[in-house]
């Protein structure tokens, strides 16, 4: 087997025993429904081969636009029966090909619930992308490059010292940006009180006027992630759950995105309170797996939910 970098895998992550009547399957189909352009390149098979569907520590790189992202795990070629047989390569293309189109094919779950796909677009080899779930309606992906090879895109993968740190504004910059923050957070401290006087308007206010002072690409520095998640805390606070999404999911490609359980917990909120049951249940149970006992502090109705669509079933605490 090629030498590959070292990723730092976590031993007890791998899949079961590599099936090759998976993959050929999967090829054969795609090949006999019209999409012969995806082809699986005999590096990401080889590599496959080796660290079968594993989750890596070192699992943190951008995209060529600057916006952070953190790999769950990679995909597998695992039989039907075997215990990571949801993240099968085959399982999760079948469930999303109606919006990766005809030319993205995924092979590793990101944090936020994207993925990285081998996009085949080309006319030479496939390069690496990004898939943007919420972005990418029927026939109608979005993506980001990440880089032009498999091998290329292995190379880019970080420890989080090193990929979820970000870059650092000048500090007079920065300082404005932080100020304002810490006034935003002021405002909505007592949600009650926020929202009787109205001050979490002006916490919407502060917190919108650090994002403007953000510069492009403005994900890329340290500081976004408290700029947008606090964004969506004050919209969550004054019940605009579809503008605190908006803030949140900007929140997680931002660095440090992962560094409070806080953040699929309220997205999972205020997925439930806008009626999109199906997000809402991906991302309470992401945050009831990170840390279960963050549904002490919210309403009764989210643990509730929980526990009726058995997403509790084998989380942690």
């Amino acid at each position: 087997m090629t030498k590959y970098p070292d990723l730092d895998y976590d031993l007890d992550s791998f899949a079961g025993v590599f099936q090759d009547d998976e993959l050929s399957g999967l090829q054969e189909y795609l090949h006999r429904t019209g999409l012969p352009r995806i082809t699986f390149d005999p590096v990401y098979i080889d590599y496959l081969r080796g660290f079968h569907g594993g989750a890596p520590r070192k699992r943190y790189f951008k995209t060529a636009q600057g916006t952070h992202h953190v790999i769950e795990r990679f995909l597998n070629f695992a039989s039907p029966n075997d215990l990571l047989s949801e993240y099968n390569v085959n399982v999760t293309w079948s469930a999303l090909c109606d919006r990766l189109g005809d030319d993205l094919m995924p092979f590793a779950v990101l944090f936020a619930g994207d993925y990285l796909c081998s996009d085949h677009s080309g006319s030479g080899r496939a390069h690496v992308a990004v898939w943007f779930h919420e972005e990418s309606p029927v026939d109608s992906p979005h993506t980001e490059h990440v880089a032009d090879s498999f091998e290329a895109f292995l190379a880019l993968l970080s420890s989080q010292d090193a990929a979820s740190v970000g870059s650092s504004l000048p500090d007079e910059l920065e300082d404005r940006i932080f100020r304002l923050c810490c006034d935003g957070n002021d405002f909505v401290q007592d949600e009650a009180i926020a929202i009787f006087d109205n001050s979490v308007e002006r916490a919407v206010e502060c917190y919108q006027s650090a994002a403007a002072l953000l510069p492009e690409p403005r994900l890329q520095w340290t500081i976004a992630f408290d700029v947008f998640f606090g964004l969506g805390e004050a919209r969550y606070v004054a019940a605009s759950f579809a503008l605190a999404i908006e803030a949140f999911e900007l929140a997680q490609r931002a660095p440090r995105s992962t560094s409070t359980p806080y953040l699929p917990l309220r997205l999972g909120q205020c997925y439930f309170e806008i009626g999109d049951m199906r997000q809402a249940a991906f991302y309470l149970r992401q945050a009831f797996q990170q840390h279960a006992r963050l549904f002490e502090d919210v309403d009764n109705k989210y643990l509730a939910f929980v526990r009726n669509t058995g997403l509790a079933d084998g989380a942690g605490s």
